[in-house]
């Protein structure tokens, strides 16, 4: 054999600043040039970072379905179409107004915006996209959360003393893997992307005890908690939190002193607590956002209803074969929203690519030899990533004994699947050094003989395998469709599993071919490095294939396009720009209002817990993992809302009366005119006192209850009200975080404002401060005395 190790140079780490320097600059052109080419349609097709067409089967859009519109491009990534996406233009309009977008004035007849924290107001890649237009931005916020991502890895896995190959395959294999490309277009990706930065900045404390990297670390912590998915900040910091103590614990026993301990321990937690004092601004108001909502208590009591779950089953099954095969059970590019078997595909995803995986496995190979290369990292530290990669997908899966984790104080309101993004991190760093090992095996023939054997072995048997489930499809037909769930996705699994279906196939085309590789160069056809190029190739082919589709960039026209019934909406609202839309069993999907001026009483998000409340007494039910309110009909109550048009798919009984009229109907939608609506603010002179919130939600619910003229306070007035039928009042200035009303009154009276009420909010008459009286259960009123007012 011509091969040996002492050939390949591109193991042994650079010494010199500047050829560290030169190397991360080649890196960051690399994976920049990859990135260009992931995203070519993105950055050079005009298309926009969104997965908005999911919304044009829905009645409201249906007229805007394009001709030959079969599906959408991801039917999962409802969030980044309902909730993040028009988030978006709230943060922008606020901006524009000169305002700070703490509010959102569109949903749940508003709600918190900046304090919600998934709105990720002063996310850095945000903040920068502000300055340039909507589409722009998110094509940047993408790509520089990709290339964070990408070479945060490769610095980390460097200062583990991994050669360059190996690096590079990490850096790909993270950027471009599962975890970061389902939640790309999530909060989930955005913090995500800055763990192996931060990794890499903990390597760098540890080994040179430096200051400079307390605020970098700071930094990097804040920045990643400003993604505003603290979820995945916990189950990280967590990670992070682990490896530091595993490294100071071997930092301690190499040079045993205790003074550079305590030193580095001090610096560790100065820039842990620097990082949050920097993000309090966004952590305060998120923390009391969350006890105004019924969110922690849902999501608790969903961790302990898993207490008794035997889903760890199927999932370990599932978590297993995508390893793999990442589409062996569908994959929403096909239309497929729901598995052919089991779980969701993005809850559901571990794939880094199939090569990566069995270089994951080549790293724990034979860990007794890791004491003959000083130059590799420790055999200590290989063990410590392989059982933190272990324990936090025994814990993504549920896995009997450790799901009780998941039940402790805190950790019980976070999604066990999250910890999957901890193991394909660590499962990713094990495949840059098993990279870097591969060809330490060289002077090994019968292990390299053997590995590139069974590779090539088992990729042919998985894709017999996949045959034999495509000829199984075709000859068994009747049968097989006799399951429910297989009959509804029937022609997709035939698509699917198609020979020629690249996305099925190439994970095991490219274990197969990797096996050749490593049989060629074994057999002295390919040298070392042109094996790592051709290796590096595979695995970045192989993401490409696997992932490049997954987040859309959809043509201009089909990110919530006018359609028939936006435009008269429009119309109508010219001359009561206030009037909110209901829209019944989700008919105008919540939160798509916001794209076009219009407010509504529903939402995507979880909402305060009065107005919930209130929902749910006007016959709502909860849905969408409790962040929606859904009402089948309309309640006479809605009226202390606001609400003048109705959306409905279908002739809703409680729209055929005299109170209502048809105002325009198009193929699958029609919108009802509530003749009898009320104004968003308006004078009243009667005022019921309640403190009783069962005996308020009930008066609300009674029809005799005439919201016109009397409203449901829950403190007593200054003074009496007196009747009158003279007083007005009209908005002049309406804004994302500022409302002017200007008031005449005979007699005193209460300014009621059907927007709900939150903590927070200030009043002033005429430039005095003035107190704000919860009104109607969950909205918001000022008592005036007799006069003009602004």
């Amino acid at each position: 054999m011509n091969n040996s190790t002492s050939s390949v140079s591109g193991f042994i780490p650079a010494t010199s600043r500047a050829g560290r320097t030169s190397e991360t600059l080649l890196a960051s052109v690399l994976l920049l040039a990859l990135l260009a080419l992931y995203f070519w349609r993105l950055l050079f097709g005009g298309g926009i970072f969104s997965p908005a067409d999911l919304i044009l089967g829905l009645p409201f859009y249906y007229d805007a379905m394009p001709a030959d519109f079969q599906h959408p491009a991801n039917g999962l990534l409802s969030d980044a179409a309902l909730k993040f996406y028009p988030w978006h233009l709230v943060t922008r309009q606020a901006l524009q107004e000169g305002l700070f977008p703490l509010w959102n004035p569109y949903v749940y007849s508003g709600t918190p915006h900046f304090a919600n924290a998934e709105s990720a107001v002063l996310y850095p890649p945000n903040v920068i996209g502000y300055a340039l237009p909507l589409p722009a931005a998110l094509a940047l916020s993408a790509v520089l959360r990709m290339f964070v991502a990408g070479l945060g890895m490769f610095l980390f896995v460097r200062a583990l003393r991994v050669g360059v190959f190996g690096a590079l395959v990490a850096a790909i294999a993270f950027m471009l893997g599962g975890s970061m490309v389902v939640w790309l277009s999530y909060p989930v990706g955005g913090a995500y992307a800055w763990f192996p930065l931060l990794f890499f900045l903990t390597e760098r404390l540890i080994s040179r005890r430096r200051l400079l990297y307390v605020p970098l670390i700071a930094l990097v912590i804040a920045t990643q908690i400003l993604a505003g998915h603290y979820q995945t900040s916990l189950i990280m910091l967590m990670a992070w939190g682990f490896y530091s103590l595993y490294r100071l614990y071997t930092d301690y026993r190499l040079h045993r002193d205790q003074r550079e301990i305590l030193t580095t321990i001090g610096l560790l937690a100065g820039g842990v607590l620097l990082g949050f004092l920097l993000v309090a601004v966004q952590l305060l108001p998120f923390t009391f956002w969350l006890g105004q909502t019924y969110e922690a208590e849902f999501r608790a009591q969903s961790r302990a209803a898993r207490l008794i779950d035997t889903t760890f089953l199927p999932e370990t099954f599932v978590a297993s074969v995508t390893s793999f095969v990442p589409n062996a059970f569908g994959s929403p590019n096909w239309g497929a929203l729901i598995s052919f078997a089991y779980g969701s595909y993005i809850e559901q995803m571990v794939y880094i690519g199939s090569v990566p995986l069995v270089l994951a496995g080549i790293a724990l190979l034979r860990l007794r030899d890791h004491t003959a290369y000083p130059d590799q990292p420790a055999r200590g530290l290989v063990m410590f990533l392989g059982a933190a990669a272990l324990i936090a997908l025994a814990l993504g899966l549920g896995i009997p004994g450790l799901d009780l984790i998941i039940q402790l104080p805190l950790l019980n309101i976070v999604s066990p699947e999250r910890y999957r993004l901890a193991y394909t991190f660590f499962l990713v760093v094990l495949a840059g050094i098993g990279a870097d090992r591969l060809f330490r095996l060289a002077g090994d023939s019968l292990t390299m003989r053997r590995l590139a054997h069974w590779t090539f072995i088992a990729a042919t048997g998985g894709i017999v395998t996949l045959v034999l489930v495509y000829a199984a499809l075709n000859l068994f037909t009747d049968q097989l469709a006799r399951f429910n769930r297989l009959q509804a996705q029937y022609p997709i699994m035939l698509e699917g599993f198609r020979p020629l279906n690249l996305e099925m196939y190439f994970p095991l085309i490219a274990l197969g071919i990797f096996g050749l590789l490593l049989w060629f160069y074994r057999r002295g056809r390919l040298s070392a490095r042109g094996t790592m190029v051709f290796i590096v190739a595979l695995v970045t082919a192989d993401l490409f294939i696997f992932g490049m589709n997954f987040n859309p960039a959809l043509p201009p026209e089909q990110v919530y396009p006018p359609t028939a019934s936006s435009r008269f909406l429009a119309v109508q609202m010219q001359d009561d720009p206030f009037a909110r839309v209901l829209d019944l069993r989700d008919d105008f999907p919540p939160n798509t209002g916001t794209a076009y001026g219009l407010a509504q009483v529903t939402g995507s998000d979880y909402p305060s817990r009065r107005y919930l409340e209130l929902g749910l007494a006007l016959d709502g039910t909860l849905g969408y993992g409790n962040n929606r309110i859904i009402f089948p009909a309309y309640h006479p109550a809605f009226d202390v809302m606001n609400v003048r048009y109705v959306v409905d798919s279908s002739a809703s009984p409680t729209l055929q009366t005299t109170q209502f009229e048809e105002a325009f109907a198009a193929e699958r939608v029609l919108i009802h005119e509530n003749l009898a609506h009320l104004p968003r603010t308006y004078i009243v002179h009667q005022a019921e006192v309640l403190t009783d919130d069962a005996q308020i939600l009930e008066r609300l619910a009674d029809l005799d209850f005439d919201a016109a003229s009397a409203v449901i306070i829950e403190k007593d007035l200054p003074a009496p009200l007196v009747r009158s039928d003279r007083s007005s009042a009209e908005i002049v200035t309406y804004q994302t975080g500022r409302v002017i009303v200007d008031a005449e009154l005979d007699e005193a009276g209460l300014l009621y404002l059907a927007d709900a009420d939150y903590p927070g909010w200030q009043a002033s008459i005429n430039g005095e401060e003035a107190e704000i009286y919860r009104a109607n259960y969950a909205f918001r009123a000022v008592y005036l005395p007799t006069g003009q007012h602004t």
